[in-house]
């Protein structure tokens, strides 16, 4: 378990989705998500409802096609999604952080 004073909450790094390939694709809204990062720079963490990760498809073994900011998904215990590269802003990279599920409305 992870201490409370060891993290603090962050803003949220999933951008938003406006490709127009996104209309095919279904997710949650992750503004509803609580990012967190070790205070010393380290890893990251989201909280997410069980709700909102079934909502999401899993990729255990690879990746989903379509490659845009802002798509998300699952891969064994992580939150996984793209976002502009900081040095080319014609592809994308793909992020990550580790799922800590929490109750609905908490």
């Amino acid at each position: 378990m992870i201490s409370e004073s060891a993290v603090r909450r962050i803003d949220n790094p999933v951008p938003k989705m406006t490709h127009p390939l996104s209309s095919g694709w279904t997710q949650p809204d992750p503004r509803g998500f609580k990012f967190f990062e070790m205070k010393d720079g380290g890893l990251q963490f989201v909280s997410v409802t069980e709700g909102e990760q079934k909502q999401m498809l899993r990729y255990d073994l690879g990746f989903p096609s379509g490659v845009y900011e802002g798509k998300m998904w699952l891969c064994d215990d992580h939150l996984v999604w793209f976002d502009i590269s900081p040095t080319d802003p014609n592809s994308c990279v793909n992020l990550s952080a580790k799922i800590i599920s929490r109750q609905k409305n908490h």
